[in-house]
């Protein structure tokens, strides 16, 4: 004879890992939804304080490739302006980055913060 086991279906909680825990406090992060997690990864694993500007700089490290590609592939001229468009206002190192690329290979290139609040490109 097989006995059926009754499970309750009441909910237990439990406590979050420390891990998750400290990412939940991470109110700062919140900006960058999907990604908020592996930024936090990122920061953990490798003691970065400023994530502000890893991701402005890896939205450009991303974006770049991909505008060239668009703009002059295989020998065209398709854009008289390359735009990142990003969720996050540019940081400080993101403007000068952008700017010494303008002016060392002559790159039309500019960067623009999507406000998802107002619904307006800055």
């Amino acid at each position: 004879m097989v006995k059926k086991l009754k499970l309750s279906k009441a909910k237990v909680a439990r406590p979050d890992p420390a891990w998750l825990a400290a990412f939940k406090a991470r109110t700062d992060l919140a900006p960058y939804g999907d990604n908020a997690l592996g930024l936090f990864a990122l920061a953990l694993r490798f003691g970065i304080e400023d994530l502000v500007t890893v991701a402005a700089d890896a939205i450009i490290r991303q974006a770049l490739p991909q505008l060239l590609e668009y703009a002059f592939w295989p020998e065209e001229e398709r854009a008289d302006e390359l735009i990142v468009v990003s969720q996050l206002p540019p940081t400080k190192a993101a403007e000068r980055y952008v700017a010494h690329l303008r002016k060392r290979f002559g790159l039309p290139l500019t960067y623009r913060h999507f406000d998802l609040k107002t619904n307006s490109l800055k």
